[in-house]
């Protein structure tokens, strides 16, 4: 018979006990503990406290381990996340004896043996549990009818979003748990430190996680009061793409409009140039909405982008025809002076040749649309670069202001929701927290 010394830990097996002995032990303490005549799936292992001659709802404390995200979806508001889920809650039917310290916990894999919380995502579209090779489940059995329950899970969950400012946007999405027991039966707990971890590799696409807490999400309704357990996940979107294809190419669309005022009125290719800018901008706009995934009923920030750009080029439109008629009507007016017609046009072309001799000759002598032209080719690019200034600074202050917001109302709410349970079930408490601190 093969003999040999099995280490757990800091437990160790004394020489000489066989193999053959553990899967014995551990097959009847099984068979024992899961006895159908005396375990009963069904009900809920709530826990008595003799003393006190009080039931209390049985205590069930939830982690997760998120392992990726494959994709946040702006058109479905949704993502598609994968994690392993936890719970632990204590099963006094589940106790035995662990044979002097031998024995540190049973492990089973089977889920239609034991009672578990009907625990769901109540924001969830779809939910797929893993079966590789076999299904992806594990319980560990405490001596102490302590049980940990063990799932991978991918579900895709909606997220609504608040598209104002895309693509400049930062959203919250959420993932919420609740169950079908009224808190008088089951009352859902985060597990007390780090009750939610992420994969140091996460890789989403167009986004990056910021941050994350969890938070406590009660409800009540006509039949009673529910747990509910939520996960604020922060995402910001990754805006180099955009910047690259869309802000910088109209931007220049933009700026390039602006050469019209460096052209004089009577040049007829002016407004054949500034056309032709406002025609590319249009192209661009409508090639860019016709893929993009943000297709909302309301505006948004790159609405309001392209409706800036196409208002500046249509405003040097607008000075340009200004310019137009001031100088056909300064034209006429000139010509009407005296009647000697073609003398006063060959006498103000030869004044006007020499005040260009200097700037400020040029800016005195010069007429009013050629001054309104110099005035514009300054004022545009300064209004435009100021609205571009003041659109990033606006962005990130409400970026900040909305976790600001969300953080301050969740800390509200789970000092109110800890204090009320520890009030009322603070026996129990100290009960299950020393079980579950030996998992």
């Amino acid at each position: 018979e093969r003999v040999a010394v099995i280490r757990l830990e800091n437990n160790t097996f004394p020489l000489g006990f066989q193999l053959k002995d553990i899967y014995k032990t551990e097959k009847d303490i099984l068979d024992k503990v899961l006895d159908k005549s005396k375990y009963d799936l069904r009900i809920v292992p709530r826990y008595y406290n003799e003393t006190s001659k009080s039931t209390f709802p049985a205590i069930v404390r939830t982690n997760m381990y998120i392992r990726g995200i494959e994709y946040i979806s702006v058109d479905n508001m949704a993502y598609k996340i994968q994690m392993t889920f936890r719970q632990q809650w204590n099963d006094n039917r589940l106790a035995f004896n662990d044979t002097n310290g031998q024995i540190r916990y049973l492990v089973l894999d089977d889920s239609t043996r034991l009672w578990i919380p009907d625990t769901f995502f109540s924001n969830s579209w779809s939910t797929q549990s893993h079966t590789d090779i076999k299904p992806n489940v594990l319980f560990r059995i405490y001596p102490n009818g302590n049980v940990l329950f063990s799932k991978r899970i991918t579900a895709t969950l909606s997220c609504p979003m608040d598209l104002k400012y895309f693509p400049f946007d930062t959203q919250i999405c959420s993932i919420q748990m609740v169950n079908g027991y009224t808190t008088a039966d089951l009352v859902l707990l985060w597990k007390v430190g780090d009750p939610v971890q992420v994969t140091k590799n996460l890789i989403i696409k167009e986004f990056k996680l910021n941050k994350y807490s969890t938070a406590y999400c009660t409800s009540k309704t006509n039949t009673g009061e529910y747990s509910c357990l939520k996960v604020d996940l922060q995402f910001t979107r990754i805006t180099v793409k955009y910047l690259v294809q869309w802000f910088v190419t109209t931007a220049m669309l933009t700026f390039i409009s602006f050469l019209s005022f460096l052209m004089k009125a009577s040049n007829s290719s002016r407004i054949k140039f500034l056309v032709v800018v406002l025609f590319m901008l249009y192209t661009h706009i409508v090639v860019i909405n016709m893929w993009s995934d943000a297709k909302v009923p309301y505006f948004i920030a790159k609405d309001w982008w392209f409706m800036w750009c196409a208002n500046f080029i249509v405003a040097a439109i607008i000075e340009f025809a200004i310019v137009k008629v001031i100088d056909h009507k300064c034209n006429k007016n000139s010509n009407n002076n005296n009647g000697h017609g073609r003398d006063n046009v060959a006498l103000k072309t030869l004044e006007t040749k020499e005040c260009y001799d200097n700037c400020r000759e040029k800016w005195t002598n010069s007429s009013f649309g050629r001054k309104l032209d110099l005035f514009c080719v300054v004022i545009f690019p300064m209004l435009f670069t100021a609205y571009i200034y003041s659109n990033s600074g606006t962005i990130q202050a409400i970026s900040g202001n909305l976790w600001f917001t969300i953080e301050e109302e969740k800390k509200k709410e789970s000092k109110t929701l800890d204090s009320q349970y520890n009030s009322e079930f603070s026996v129990y408490y100290i009960v299950q927290c020393i079980g579950i601190s030996c998992i």
